[in-house]
Order: C-alpha cells, then sequence, then structure tokens
C-alpha cells in the first residue's frame, strides 16, 4: 500500500494560500470588482475616497492680503469634499473673503469647493462662496460662487452653498453677489437643492 505524505510545511503554504485567496476575493468584491496582485495587497495606495466612513470636508480658502492703494488680494478657493461608497460625501470647504483697500478695489472673495459624492450615502454640500473685499475709495470687491452639492447615486444628491456678498464701499460701486451653486444630481433619490446667491454690497456714495 502506497501512502501520501504530507509535510507540515506544505500544509501550512496550502493553508496560507487559502487564506490569501479568501482576503483577494472579499477586497475584490468591496471595491467593486478591481482584482488586486499579491504584492499590492503589502501596501494599498491612498485614495481621496473612503469607502465605509463619510467622506472629509474640504478645507477653507484663505483670506486675500489688503491693500493701501492697490487692489485687495482675492480669496482663495475652498477645497472639495471627499468621497465615499457608503458615507455621505464630505462638505465642500468655503471661499476666502477678499482682501480690503483704501484707495484700491477689494480682492474677490474665494470660490467654494464642491461636495463629495457618495454612491449609497448623501452627496456633500457645496461649499459657500467668500465675501468680497471692502474698500473707501474703490469698489467693493465681488462675492465668490459657491460650490455645487456633490452627486450620488442611491442616496440624496447634497445642496448647493450660499454665494458669497460682495465687498462695501465708501465712494466706490458695491461688489457683485456671487452665484449660489448647484444642487447635487442623484439617480435614485431626490436631488440637492440649489444654494442661495450672495447679497450685493454696499456703497455709501
Amino acid at each position: 500500500m502506497t501512502h501520501n505524505v504530507h509535510t507540515p510545511g506544505k500544509t501550512r503554504s496550502q493553508r496560507r494560500g487559502l487564506r490569501l485567496a479568501t482576503i483577494l476575493a472579499s477586497a475584490t468584491l468591496i471595491t467593486g470588482g478591481a482584482g488586486f496582485a499579491a504584492s499590492a495587497a503589502m501596501a494599498a495606495p491612498t485614495s481621496a475616497v473612503n469607502y465605509v466612513a463619510a467622506g472629509g470636508a474640504g478645507g477653507e480658502g484663505g483670506e486675500g492680503g489688503s491693500s493701501v492703494f492697490g487692489p485687495g488680494g482675492g480669496g482663495g478657493s475652498g477645497g472639495s469634499g471627499g468621497g465615499s461608497v457608503f458615507g455621505d460625501g464630505g462638505a465642500g470647504g468655503a471661499g476666502g473673503k477678499g482682501g480690503s483697500s483704501v484707495f484700491g478695489g477689494g480682492g474677490g472673495g474665494g470660490g467654494g469647493g464642491g461636495g463629495g459624492e457618495s454612491v449609497f450615502g448623501k452627496g456633500g454640500k457645496g461649499g459657500d462662496g467668500g465675501g468680497g473685499g471692502n474698500s473707501v475709495f474703490g469698489n467693493g470687491g465681488n462675492g465668490g460662487n459657491a460650490g455645487g452639492g456633490g452627486s450620488s447615486v442611491f442616496g440624496p444628491g447634497g445642496n448647493g452653498g450660499k454665494g458669497g456678498k460682495g465687498g462695501d464701499t465708501v465712494f466706490g460701486d458695491g461688489g457683485k453677489g456671487g452665484k449660489g451653486g448647484k444642487g447635487g444630481s442623484s439617480i435614485f433619490g431626490p436631488g440637492g437643492l440649489g444654494g442661495i446667491g450672495g447679497a450685493g454690497g454696499i456703497s455709501i456714495f
């Protein structure tokens, strides 16, 4: 009679291979059918998409610098919200305020960041536009446009952000208000609401 002898090392190798195959199959199912090489499992790349938790909020834009004789600096744009598969999309960051000036025009407000997208959750809210910079003898800066709401497949779309307020002035023209953000779209859920437009700036003379 012939007996097949299995060494412990060979048995452990077979079990280890089975466990690895199970893990890779599970990862492939979660990530939507994308296959991974065994070497890629050792160091997975980072991504802006969070598969389970909500996406992170985008950062706020920086404020523009002020000036005496020249125009104020424009505000920085807000960052986009992070996406998610099962959680809600992150909110877009607000745009930075425009810089002020004495004799020059006020800086324009920064645009709001777009809301993050989601598959099963709600799309992120769009970031608000930054306010325009104020001036004394020049024109007020225009308000920044708001970011649009993030889209979703099964959940509701995110609401658009609010437009930034126009900058005020004493002797010039007040700045224009920023445009409200577009509501996010959805395939099976309700679409997001459009954002409110920003108010125009005040002028005294």
